[in-house]
């Protein structure tokens, strides 16, 4: 709608609220709440979660927004309200935003503030990762923990950012592998001031950090024993302390973690525990290695070479046929991360606006453990 039509802004979550259906129309004088601009799926759930400690709680308030907004309790008396599941507090917020469901709602603030991201991660993986952008689509309306499994540079971070950017809300990141076991812990969970050696003032982890938003834990499979069993009693019980700390804090955040590892086989040895195992197995995302995705290797060299121009403003270079032979032909060790940094430098190298064999510098792997 331009100015001239009268000057009135209806922003697009203003049109998305007029989806209801006959039935909430016929809700008569109830009013219909106004989405946030900037509104995510988390502060939503969110919503619901607080929407049912209220309920539990007799809350006069919330028990009249329950029998307005939910088809089923209109005549239900306080004490069955008490009981409410999550599923129908969402239904509740969902029709107090003008939806007729909760996936109605998800869907319309996905489509929104996920666009962006969803289509970014359309080219950086490419069609061989279909499944995997529906899966994350899917898990960013849920709060299970998700699994991201892959080889190093198959592009599990950057899967990790598009679901924090659907979810919305601070993030916090733990790289697991690069921590020793001790201060691995307390990096997440936060301690208090004589909880070891060195602990001299109160320090919260990144649990607090992240709070009510997005914690990643990368390679989680190196996670020490004691930092496993307190995140699985976390996870469970929804709260959680700080090291030598008594004061219970809320588990408020949607968790991700990452591996390289093969977890069933730490799990055999011992190293991680198999009731964690199975809980971070009920959202598990697989990333292909680049070696199986031929079909993506064209779309995702052109996109890195354009990448590598545009801060510059310059044209991206052409790509001859005797260069994508050589990139078709390599295995990719390093994946996704390893051609971008191939033709970072062919991009560089390119002579008069174009890229060849010649520039095209691929190099054998490496001995040892490569960069996550």
């Amino acid at each position: 709608m331009d100015a001239a039509a009268g000057g009135n802004h209806i922003s697009f979550f203003s049109c998305l609220s007029m989806r209801t259906t006959g039935a909430s129309m016929e809700r008569g004088a109830m009013s219909v709440r106004q989405l946030p601009p900037q509104a995510n799926l988390r502060q939503l759930k969110s919503q619901a979660k607080d929407l049912r400690k209220a309920s539990a709680s007799h809350d006069a308030e919330a028990l009249t927004r329950i029998r307005t907004n939910h088809p089923r309790h209109e005549r239900s008396n306080d004490d069955s309200l008490v009981d409410l599941s999550l599923q129908e507090a969402q239904l509740v917020i969902a029709r107090e935003y003008g939806f007729d469901s909760w996936p109605r709602l998800t869907e319309a603030v996905e489509s929104s503030t996920g666009s962006t991201a969803i289509s970014s991660i359309d080219i950086l993986l490419g069609a061989g990762l279909a499944q995997v952008r529906e899966q994350l689509t899917r898990a960013a309306s849920t709060d299970v923990p998700v699994l991201l499994v892959g080889e190093r540079g198959t592009g599990k971070r950057l899967a990790a950012r598009v679901l924090q950017g659907l979810n919305g809300g601070p993030v916090a990141v733990v790289s697991c592998d690069a921590r020793p076991d001790s201060l691995g812990e307390s990096d997440i969970f936060g301690f208090e001031a004589g909880a070891f050696t060195g602990a001299h003032v109160s320090t919260a982890g990144k649990l607090e950090e992240a709070q009510g938003g997005t914690l990643v834990l990368n390679e989680v499979g190196d996670l020490s024993l004691p930092a496993q069993l307190r995140l699985l009693e976390a996870i469970e019980q929804g709260t959680y302390r700080r090291l030598a700390g008594s004061e219970e804090h809320p588990f408020d955040v949607r968790l991700i973690c990452t591996t390289s590892t093969d977890l069933r086989g730490l799990v055999a040895t011992g190293a991680l525990r198999e009731d964690l195992y199975f809980l971070l197995q009920v959202m598990r995302m697989d990333l292909p290695p680049l070696r199986d995705r031929q079909q993506d290797l064209t779309v995702l060299v052109q996109h890195f070479v354009e990448a590598a121009h545009r801060a510059s403003g310059m044209d991206a270079p052409t790509i001859g046929d005797d260069a994508l032979r050589l990139l078709l032909n390599h295995d990719w060790p390093g994946n996704v991360r390893e051609l971008r940094h191939v033709m970072e430098a062919a991009a560089l190298a390119a002579v008069d606006g174009h890229i060849g064999a010649q520039q095209v510098r691929i190099e054998a792997a490496p001995t040892g453990e490569q960069a996550a």
